[in-house]
This record gives C-alpha cells, sequence and structure tokens, in this order.
C-alpha cells in the first residue's frame, strides 16, 4: 500500500511536469492565436501586452531603409527619384499601418500583406502620402505555416500565401518572457517585398527583362594603350512598347573565371545624353560602345549582363572593385 501511493505520488508528479512542459512547449502557438484575436477585435491594449512595438518597429525601419540606401545609386536623371525621397520620408507611417491591427489581421490570415505597400503612382505626386490605407480586407486564402524554436528563448514562424513560394515568407520572431509568456519583437519581410519599398526604381511597363537581351558584345583592347578596352554591345528590344534603358553590369575576369572587377553602370554613365523618357525602341536595337579603364587590374575574361534595380534589388549592392574600373563614353 505504501509503495503504491509512493508510485502514485511519482505518476502525478510526472503528469503535472508532462501538463507544464507541454503547455511551456506550446506557449508561442497560443501566444500567436492570442495576437490574431486581438488583432481582430482592435484590441489595441491586448497587442501591447503580446507584441514589443518598439523592437518591431525599429527592425521594419532598418530593413526598409536598408533597402532604399542599396539603391540610392540611382542617376538624378532617372525618374522616380523624387518617388524615392519620399518614400524615405514615409518609412514610418507604412510601417505603423503594417503593425496596425488590420495589418496584423491581414497577413496573419493570409501570408501576405503586399497590399499595404503603396503603388508608386500612389506615392509621387500623392499629397496624401502618409494616408496609407489598406484594399480589400483581409483574405481567406490558404496559407502555409512552419514554426519551431531556434533555442529555448526564440521561437520562429514562417507564413506564406498559397499564391507564394516559400522564399517569400513572412518571418515572425517570439522571445520569450518567463516560462510561459512570450513577446513578438521582429516581423521580417521578404526580399521581393521590400523591393517595393524601392520607390525610386519601381517597376513600370517600360521596365520588362523578358523581352530585352543583349544580342551581341565584344572587347577589345587597345594595343596603343595598356589596360584600356572598346566594349561594344548591342541591347534588343523584341516587345512592343519603349524600354527603359536597364543597367549595365560589366564584370572583368581572371584565368579561372574568378571576379577581378565587377561594376554596375546606371544608364547615364553609358549612353550620352540620356534624358527621362528614352530608351530601346519597340522591336528595335541599340548600339552602345564604351572605352574601359581597367588598368588597375589584371583579366583575361569579361562577362556582360543587364538588369533593372526594381526586378533585382540587390544587384546593385554587389559589385567588387567597381572604382578599379574608369567608364570612358565613345
Amino acid at each position: 500500500m505504501k509503495n503504491a501511493k509512493k508510485y502514485a505520488g511519482i505518476a502525478s508528479i510526472l503528469a503535472i511536469a508532462f501538463t507544464v512542459g507541454s503547455f511551456s512547449y506550446n506557449s508561442p502557438i497560443t501566444t500567436l492565436g492570442d495576437i490574431k484575436k486581438a488583432a481582430q477585435l482592435n484590441d489595441k491594449d491586448r497587442l501591447r501586452d503580446l507584441i514589443d512595438f518598439d523592437s518591431v518597429k525599429a527592425g521594419l525601419k532598418e530593413d526598409f531603409k536598408a533597402q532604399l540606401m542599396r539603391n540610392a545609386v540611382v542617376p538624378p536623371s532617372a525618374p522616380g527619384v523624387l518617388g524615392m525621397a519620399l518614400a524615405t520620408a514615409m518609412v514610418d507611417p507604412l510601417i505603423d499601418t503594417i503593425v496596425s491591427p488590420a495589418g496584423l489581421t491581414q497577413f496573419m490570415d493570409s501570408g501576405r500583406i503586399d497590399r499595404l505597400i503603396p503603388p508608386h503612382d500612389k506615392l509621387v505626386g500623392d499629397s496624401s502620402v502618409r494616408q496609407t490605407s489598406i484594399e480589400g480586407g483581409s483574405t481567406r486564402d490558404p496559407i502555409h505555416i512552419e514554426r519551431g524554436y531556434d533555442e529555448f528563448s526564440r521561437y520562429r514562424v514562417r507564413i506564406w500565401g498559397s499564391e507564394s513560394n516559400p522564399a517569400e515568407a513572412l518571418v515572425l520572431t517570439l522571445q520569450r518572457e518567463g516560462l510561459f509568456s512570450w513577446k513578438l519583437t521582429r516581423i521580417s519581410l521578404p526580399n521581393n517585398l521590400l523591393a517595393r519599398a524601392d520607390y525610386g526604381t519601381a517597376a513600370s511597363a517600360h521596365e520588362q527583362p523578358s523581352v530585352l537581351s543583349i544580342e551581341s558584345s565584344d572587347l577589345r583592347a587597345d594595343p596603343a594603350h595598356p589596360g584600356l578596352f572598346l566594349l561594344t554591345t548591342t541591347l534588343s528590344n523584341s516587345g512592343a512598347i519603349v524600354l527603359n534603358y536597364p543597367y549595365l553590369e560589366i564584370t572583368l575576369t581572371d584565368a579561372d573565371d574568378r571576379v577581378v572587377v565587377r561594376r554596375a553602370l546606371a544608364p547615364a554613365e553609358y549612353v550620352k545624353g540620356v534624358e527621362a523618357g528614352s530608351g530601346i525602341p519597340a522591336n528595335g536595337k541599340v548600339l552602345v560602345k564604351l572605352f574601359i579603364d581597367a588598368s588597375a587590374t589584371q583579366q583575361t575574361g569579361y562577362r556582360l549582363y543587364v538588369f533593372y534595380p526594381a526586378q533585382e534589388s540587390t544587384r546593385i549592392s554587389e559589385q567588387v572593385d567597381a572604382q578599379k574600373l574608369r567608364i570612358l563614353l565613345q
């Protein structure tokens, strides 16, 4: 009888420990459910208990401003630079919209937050730029969720919509506060969505990489001037409308095809007198000729690539020793 009581006591302790452990393990999931419910009810007091708003806003501000700075190299003659300047000023109200009850409801319901990012034409020239609104409200499309512990005190959740892919997931980070309590401390947006904050180089109908191509290119050394090369390339537009001039990326390589220097050229750097509105004619071609001074490097090969920053937002930041390659227009 004594042993039976002893075993019963141990069993009770183990059951309690299991219950407490299970509750603690699943507590971040409970917190996420509480955040969603409070957001749907517009319960701002409860949200303040569940979300570290200062931390979340600081993280989002860092992400958005880093994206804008990566694209601050857009030349003054390029369309939309005013838009980028305005975008810098509106980062704070945009973040306020994202972490509002309506914004939280939208991405927790649908795995999407793109409706919170205003389009370029709503930003430039719009005197009510700070009145960012959510169109259509919450959607109920199927969503995919991956979640798990990074460590004992940090839990991450990845959410993406049925029309997206895992690389476009929103990431929520929760930090433990005590044994059962958690707070949302970080909302990380995917790069493809952050690129929409690049209002200075926002994609337009005149930026279509699918119809833009390099028809031919050639790089020849100038025998009379060591380190000086003549680059000629033909850019082709197979589309039915005029295309904006793209960025032109020049990469010089060594004998093992390793990158020696890489530089991305804005249109104004490789087209004489480039003006807003000019571009590559519909179903047409443009011949580009450049003298390249690469005397500060040793190279044996080259690669050429064209892109629009709105589609490949990080490409400009991937330059390598760009100052060692000087450009002289033909």
